[in-house]
């Protein structure tokens, strides 16, 4: 069975979502400032780990683009890997509390409304 470049793509959102929210919280409680890499010899091992895990997302999602690309149209790849932000503000408000607006959650609703038309 082949797999469609809608389930890549969308496999490549959620990695890259992932990916890009660990990073901001290892970026968060590590102490990072610009392009001090010195704080690297700081992390401690729970640090390590998630860092490690988001080298491994982003290469699975960079896989998985490919094969997107491979698949689809790519202006239709790029248009569900965007709806990443949807995903990261759907995850900061379960888990981390983040108050949403009225007018960002029509705009999050837009968004995958807009998405879900253009795949069909």
């Amino acid at each position: 069975m082949k797999i469609s470049w809608l389930v890549f793509a969308i496999i490549t959102m959620v990695c890259f979502s992932l990916s890009n929210l660990l990073l901001k919280l290892l970026v968060k409680d590590s102490g990072f400032s610009g392009l001090d890499l010195a704080f690297l010899g700081k992390m401690n091992t729970k640090a390590i780990l998630v860092f490690i895990f988001v080298i491994i997302l982003s290469l699975v999602g960079f896989y998985t683009l490919l094969m997107a690309y491979r698949e689809g149209n790519p202006a239709l790849v790029m248009a569900v890997i965007g709806l990443s932000a949807v995903l990261i503000a759907v995850i900061q408000y379960i888990f981390l509390g983040t108050v949403l607006t009225a007018k960002e959650i029509i705009a999050l609703v837009l968004a995958v409304i807009s998405i879900y038309l253009l795949a069909m």
